[in-house]
């Protein structure tokens, strides 16, 4: 790995354990009422402030998310195993930009540790530990979108 690339993935990856998390989860009502908007692993105050304050476009956004991106590190992998790197490091790429987004930093970060660690050539175990830090915050992002927008994680 390119040692300036080195000190960009660490720099992304404290980036991405330090993002804020709301703590508490909301239940499908109080989605839908007026009541503050607060998701552990989602900055909802800058992903509102993106959709300039429309909730319903907003919890939209977040449906597909889960719904585009939920099994974005199986598809990362599957796409490896197919040899096809460049586009493992696109869906990586897709995946931190989504996420960024819709106010869900630790999982960008995470993300954009994938993206250069694979657009740097790195090993695979490299890549695999990459995938494993990712996976943890987006199941977990993905649990707290659950009881907000109905359906499973």
């Amino acid at each position: 790995m390119h040692p300036v690339s080195q000190g960009q993935a660490a720099e992304r990856q404290q980036q991405a354990q330090d993002a804020p998390a709301a703590a508490a989860q909301l239940s499908p009502p109080a989605a839908e009422s007026g009541a503050a908007l607060q998701i552990a692993g989602l900055d909802t105050v800058a992903g509102l402030r993106r959709v300039m304050g429309k909730r319903t476009l907003y919890l939209s956004l977040l449906e597909r998310f889960r719904d585009s991106q939920g099994r974005a590190v199986q598809d990362i992998r599957m796409a490896l195993a197919r040899g096809a790197r460049g586009e493992a490091e696109r869906m990586a790429h897709t995946l931190k930009g989504v996420a960024g987004n819709i106010g869900a930093m630790g999982v960008s970060g995470q993300a954009a540790v994938v993206e250069d660690t694979l657009r740097h050539g790195s090993g695979e175990e490299d890549v695999e530990a990459a995938l494993q830090q990712l996976a943890g915050p987006l199941q977990a992002l993905l649990l707290a979108l659950a009881p907000v927008l109905g359906g499973d994680p």
